[in-house]
């Protein structure tokens, strides 16, 4: 089977597409990439590149005079025409008309196309519906919560499309159980496609259990972009008590602000680590004992209902994890207690469970290796059966 994956972002940010494809090379399908370039990253890209391994990989640029002229163009028929599948959908980003001018002429060449992310979808279905090939649609963690992620404009647009293309699908993927719920309220469909939850988690190849070894206690924070964000607002105060008994790892691109203005007041206990490809970067922070799953959710609402990434990679790794009070983590961690503990949303909150923390250090360091263990449940090889039970259905469709 050839599989075209195709995301609106590339497999340096998008971790699900990243082991959708892992999964598939290990399958041994056929796979091809659409993706968006982005030179930050490009190094790191490319060593990703080489782990899921894609017969054919296409970087696009995330928008060309064309693009942004046919967003604009959209944008405006839109008011006129908004009913008009191809408007709403070009006028929301420049990167599906993007994606189009390149999927139109390949997509006849695969058994399954696969849109990961908001922005695919339009492309996507309309070359699925062009030749006539079933795809799938990952959601991921999309909420939709008008006024606060979205504009008035903006939430019908994604409803509208939602609501058209989705009960044509193979299949429907997201992120947890939440996300999901909060999807099919948002667009009540009356016709639902296969659809499952597909966790967050790594392939359990990743993973070897390393001892917490430091003589300070080592914390984790994880981000695509570090500044000064509300949510480090919080976690380096809440640190800073302690700095010359603990010591914050953050993984991520920096940015100049951050640089400047933020690390020389923390610097006594702040080590910033270079982006890294996600099999060294688990590596890494198997040595730590400590993540943090801090968000404010009235920033990013889709963290109430969602589990990121790094809740498992902290889970997988054995470190023990402090996670705000969002509704996915009090669940998550009621459920399995040993793996983390809720902190509220301020710092003497946070400040208390540090405290307890490194106070007990060595007993959270002795359990690190049960977590490690008990972690192996979340292991991507239980989510991807869920996947080849889906891809199954392309054989059988065709």
């Amino acid at each position: 089977m050839k599989i075209l994956f195709v995301t609106d972002r590339n497999l340096t940010h998008d971790t699900r597409v990243f082991q959708q494809m892992f999964y598939a090379k290990n399958m041994l399908y056929f796979s091809d990439l659409i993706a968006f370039y982005d030179p930050w990253c490009q190094q790191i890209e490319q060593q990703h590149v080489k782990l899921v391994n894609p017969i054919h990989y296409y970087y696009l640029k995330k928008q060309s005079f064309i693009s942004i002229l046919v967003k604009k163009i959209s944008n405006l028929l839109y008011k006129f025409f908004p009913r008009n599948l191809f408007f709403a959908g070009m006028s929301l980003d420049c990167r599906p008309f993007q994606i189009w001018r390149k999927i139109r002429k390949i997509a006849h060449e695969y058994d399954l196309l696969v849109a990961c992310g908001l922005n695919s979808l339009l492309p996507v279905y309309k070359a699925a519906l062009k030749y006539g090939k079933p795809f799938g649609f990952d959601v991921a963690s999309f909420v939709a919560e008008k006024n606060i992620n979205l504009t008035n404009e903006e939430f019908h647009k994604i409803k509208f499309l939602l609501k058209t293309i989705l009960p044509r699908a193979l299949y429907l993927t997201y992120s947890t159980e939440l996300v999901g719920e909060r999807l099919f309220k948002f667009i009540s469909l009356k016709y639902r496609p296969y659809h499952f939850p597909l966790a967050n988690s790594y392939d359990e190849s990743f993973f070897a259990f390393r001892p917490s070894l430091s003589d300070k206690v080592e914390f984790v924070w994880l981000a695509q972009k570090i500044d000064y964000s509300v949510d480090l607002e919080l976690i380096l105060p809440s640190l800073e008590r302690f700095k010359d008994k603990i010591r914050l790892n953050i993984f991520g691109e920096v940015t100049q602000r951050f640089v400047q203005n933020v690390l020389p007041r923390y610097q006594d206990f702040v080590v910033l680590h270079d982006p890294m490809p996600v099999d060294k970067l688990i590596k890494k922070i198997a040595n730590y004992d400590i993540g943090l799953a801090i968000y404010l959710t009235y920033i990013s609402p889709e963290k109430n209902y969602t589990l990121t990434n790094k809740v498992y990679l902290f889970a997988q790794t054995g470190l023990y994890t402090l996670a705000t009070d969002t509704i996915s983590h009090r669940i998550f961690y009621s459920e399995h207690p040993q793996l983390g503990k809720i902190v509220l949303p301020h710092i003497d909150s946070l400040s208390g469970a540090i405290a307890d923390v490194i106070a007990n250090i060595e007993k959270f360091r002795e359990e690190k290796h049960k977590r490690y263990l008990y972690a192996k449940r979340f292991a991507w090889k239980y989510e991807s059966q869920k996947l080849h039970t889906a891809w199954s259905k392309v054989n059988r469709k065709n």
